[in-house]
């Protein structure tokens, strides 16, 4: 976040986005919430099809396997960027 030119503020760890939680609805698609109170339901489906590093989450057994740790995860090595999820998801009430 940059307040004035040339100056840099980094970000606090409380400032950070953050996923706090993920509810799996149906196919693809989840319940997101974030630490700022927002709530997005995102569909993962284009994601999955488009970028070979979430390929093998086709297998919606794989896909359902996800934990959350201020973002999705699958197995440790798959995760994805609360910033995309909040910035492509659709924005609902929480």
């Amino acid at each position: 976040m940059v307040s004035n030119p040339g100056e840099l503020n980094l970000l606090n760890d409380s400032d950070m986005l953050k996923i706090t939680q993920a509810i799996y609805l149906k196919d693809y698609q989840m319940r997101v919430l974030f630490n700022d109170g927002a709530c997005r339901i995102f569909d993962f489906e284009p994601v999955i099809r488009r970028y070979p590093a979430f390929k093998e989450l086709i297998d919606i057994a794989k896909f359902r396997s996800y934990k959350v740790s201020d973002t999705i995860e699958w197995d440790d090595r798959i995760d994805i960027a609360p910033e995309y999820v909040y910035e492509n998801g659709l924005a609902v009430n929480s």
